[in-house]
């Protein structure tokens, strides 16, 4: 009986933390839209690659990058949030090739039938010095096939954004925590208070572990949850959540306050999948624990 309640309570408040971190996650989402947080990921990544300016330029004024984003105001050249390995080699041998014809002019052509030779040709004429020496080594390395210096500069995007979103990703994580404690203070979600519910009330807590066993479900299987509906669920499992003037902590009582809701705030940061993975686990434990019959019973 005792293992059983206690299953029943870890269920409980992982379904909890699951619920609060899908909210802490739609509101990231929302403010990472409305920054535009990934867009100016990726330029940062393109600066490390594209160090002179009138070669970015170029390169978001292309068309398949025009295509990847939003229309932007008057003179102002697109800022997409995400661009295909592939596209970015496309683009970028289209646009070292313009830049070398501008700076030629109409007469600086050059009449070679083999496609490596006139890449390499391209290449030398360049005037960004940086970007050369990378091209540069690239011919040195693909045995004289175009296909594989398309190859090499993919690698090398997704190398590049890679560590560019590690950095995205601490950032990420760090407003995450922010969102996640402001959220658990606003809806006094204390976990404390909440183990100390599904402990001594058994209606309250059946309930939540019929609602957590409802969602504890394939991906797949589940339609994405809006903010309301995330908020109503929360509602509907009749916790101590949200905040009372009648019933303030007093004293003492706040330092276990603080507690609950750091503790609170610490777990939902840990993400939704996270908790999802482990509130899949405590379900599929408590049903293949299996009630011992009683004396007598047939």
């Amino acid at each position: 009986m005792f293992g059983s309640v206690f299953l029943e309570v870890a269920i409980g408040i992982s379904f909890i933390y699951f619920l609060l971190s899908l909210v802490c996650t739609t509101l990231n989402e929302m403010l990472s839209q409305i920054l535009g947080m990934r867009a100016k990921n990726l330029e940062l990544g393109l600066k490390r690659i594209l160090s002179d300016e009138r070669l970015r330029t170029a390169f978001y004024r292309h068309p398949l990058i025009r295509s990847l984003g939003r229309t932007p105001a008057a003179g102002q050249p697109v800022r997409p949030s995400y661009i295909p390995p592939q596209t970015f080699s496309m683009v970028m041998m289209d646009v070292v090739a313009d830049q070398v014809k501008t700076a030629a002019g109409p007469d600086g052509s050059h009449a070679r039938t083999d496609s490596f030779d006139r890449w390499r040709h391209t290449v030398s004429r360049l005037e960004q010095e940086d970007i050369k020496r990378v091209l540069s080594g690239f011919l040195d390395v693909s045995d004289r096939k175009v296909e594989k210096i398309r190859t090499h500069l993919e690698m090398w995007f997704d190398d590049v954004m890679d560590r560019v979103s590690g950095t995205y990703k601490r950032k990420t994580q760090a407003i995450l925590l922010a969102l996640a404690l402001g959220l658990c203070v606003v809806v006094n979600a204390d976990t404390i208070e909440i183990a100390r519910t599904l402990w001594n009330a058994p209606v309250i807590r059946q309930g939540v572990v019929a609602a957590a066993e409802k969602q504890a479900q394939p991906p797949a299987a589940r339609e994405k949850a809006s903010l309301g509906e995330l908020t109503g669920q929360l509602n509907a499992l009749n916790l101590p959540l949200g905040w009372r003037l009648d019933n303030l902590p007093q004293g003492w009582q706040w330092l276990t306050k603080i507690i609950g809701l750091m503790v609170t705030a610490l777990a939902v940061s840990l993400g939704a999948p996270f908790w999802f993975d482990l509130l899949n686990r405590f379900v599929r434990v408590r049903s293949s624990v299996k009630p011992v019959p009683r004396k007598g019973s047939p």
